[in-house]
């Protein structure tokens, strides 16, 4: 039984790394847990009252062990398992005579685990092997995935006018469902982490440090959205801002912004799963915002200084003509908030622009055919 219990926990194993992390525990904690048992057999023999007394000792240090951190409750687990495995069966038998002798069921006992303990290695190297590196890939794939449905949503929730009959309007509990799942999987890469650095991988070593400063980087980028999460204030924009920013040359420049955002994270997921390096070109997210920023100042310099813009002044009719009425306007709540929102949008922009480079520091980037000084291109194998 015990045997067969160590076996389900090393096949269910989610990957090759931690099989190889736990197995020298496992193997440890069966063999421990059995050889006290065994002690406490020959010590007090078949005597409940005594045995009780004894597991009560073997099992303060143990649940210690398993109330701390892996791979300790492991140890802890399945040594008390195993203890409690071995005195149950020994003095349920205690009056069979064909029973084998507490030595001998000892021997099985650590005989049978170690047996099959390499045999479910064996089994996992060789038949179905589960990388703890393509686990932490696919993970961060969804990571940036729902990075792009958040800060979709977060957008639509605040700035873009919706029909009244729409069913695209999301509320900011399914927003902090979303934030709330991204979060969870990224508490599970740090162990993936480590268990991917002891797999074998015929490319090289495991570029862990890479990796973690990948993974520092989602990090602030999930800081930067949940700021511009809780600057958007859970409700939408007044609608004469939503009106504004859905006119002329500030809506387009808007829409590229939101579509460059969208298309670095799903660039970014793609190559995460394919392993593909990134394309020689990226869009720049700092400069979409840029663009934005400056088609907001060219529409009220237009509305105060009256150029006569070909497109209109989408200003007219809500903030007054002069200097000093603009600056009030935009001190008021409703376009503070804006200003507020916008700046959180800068720093999401920033973070991803960074993020570019924290990935290309791992998968690289194709070379750029358009560049008259690349040597690369000599190379018949760049479009694989």
């Amino acid at each position: 039984m015990s045997g067969a219990l160590v076996t389900i926990m090393v096949a269910v194993s989610p990957s090759l790394g931690q099989t190889y992390t736990s197995i020298p525990f496992q193997i440890l904690a069966a063999s421990l847990g059995a050889s006290f048992a065994f002690a406490a057999v020959k010590a007090v023999g078949i005597s409940s009252f005594w045995l009780i007394c004894f597991a009560a000792i073997v099992g303060v240090p143990f649940s210690y062990l398993l109330l701390s951190r892996q791979p300790f409750t492991i140890l802890g687990l399945l040594t008390l398992l195993a203890f409690s495995n071995y005195v149950c069966i020994v003095f349920a038998n205690s009056t069979n005579p064909l029973f084998d002798i507490p030595s001998t069921y000892l021997y099985k006992i650590i005989t049978v685990s170690a047996v099959t303990l390499t045999f479910c290695v064996a089994l996992n190297i060789t038949l179905y092997p589960t990388f703890a590196r393509q686990i932490l890939q696919r993970q961060m794939f969804e990571i940036f995935r729902d990075f792009s449905i958040l800060y979709s949503k977060i957008i639509i929730s605040t700035i873009v006018v919706l029909p009244e009959d729409s069913k695209m309007k999301v509320e900011d509990g399914e927003i902090k469902e979303i934030r709330n799942i991204v979060m969870s999987k990224l508490a599970g890469l740090e162990p993936l982490m480590a268990f991917a650095r002891v797999e074998p991988r015929l490319e090289g070593e495991f570029q862990i440090d890479k990796y973690r400063n990948l993974i520092q980087h989602i990090h602030r980028l999930l800081g930067r959205i949940e700021c511009l999460r809780v600057s958007g204030g859970g409700k939408p924009m007044d609608a004469t801002v939503q009106k504004v920013f859905s006119l002329h040359a500030l809506g387009e420049a808007r829409k590229e912004l939101q579509a460059t955002v969208r298309l670095l994270l799903y660039i970014f997921a793609s190559v995460m799963i394919t392993k593909q390096p990134l394309p020689a070109t990226l869009p720049n997210a700092s400069a979409a915002r840029e663009r934005l920023f400056e088609a907001f100042i060219a529409v009220i310099m237009n509305h105060v200084h009256k150029f006569g813009h070909p497109e209109g002044d989408p200003l007219e009719g809500i903030v007054p003509d002069d200097k000093e009425g603009v600056l009030a306007t935009l001190n008021t709540e409703i376009w503070l908030r804006l200003l507020s929102f916008s700046a959180c949008v800068r720093e999401v922009s920033s973070e991803l622009d960074e993020l570019s480079e924290a990935m290309e520091d791992i998968f690289g980037k194709y070379p750029d055919f358009n560049s008259s000084h690349n040597e690369t291109l000599a190379d018949d194998g760049w479009l694989v």
